[in-house]
């Protein structure tokens, strides 16, 4: 996958893209769990919300899944398949109401190739 400033007609993807934070107000650059935590029983009606409203074909959770898993997939459920990279489990995917959610690493991640990561991403698209 190219880089956008590279291929500049990538830019249409991502406007079909909805980038969800679990915080609703501004906040540092980085956040702890326990944070994360509090502020998901806050906006936890409101992110159910957004999910339901956008009604998408694929959610990719950026190390958030652990979050709204119960909400969504119930907290026992286990993945329905998983991808693996380097001997790495990099995506746990799961299915429910014909949405794929997939359970992976944040983004800005340093544990996976960049390449790797992406192809990952794409790979569980199709699973």
């Amino acid at each position: 996958m190219d880089w956008i400033r590279d291929d500049k007609t990538m830019t249409e993807l991502l406007k079909r893209i909805a980038y969800i934070n679990i915080s609703k107000m501004p906040g540092l650059t980085n956040s702890n769990r326990n944070e994360i935590r509090k502020e998901y029983k806050i906006w936890k009606s409101i992110l159910l919300r957004q999910i339901n409203i956008y009604a998408p074909d694929i959610i990719y959770f950026g190390s958030t899944f652990d979050y709204f898993k119960a909400d969504l997939v119930g907290y026992k459920a286990k993945p329905d398949d998983s991808i693996f990279v380097d001997g790495m489990d990099v995506v746990d995917i799961y299915h429910k109401d014909g949405i794929t959610l997939c359970d992976t690493y944040h983004p800005n991640q340093k544990t996976v190739l960049r390449k790797n990561y992406i192809d990952s991403l794409i790979q569980a698209a199709g699973k």
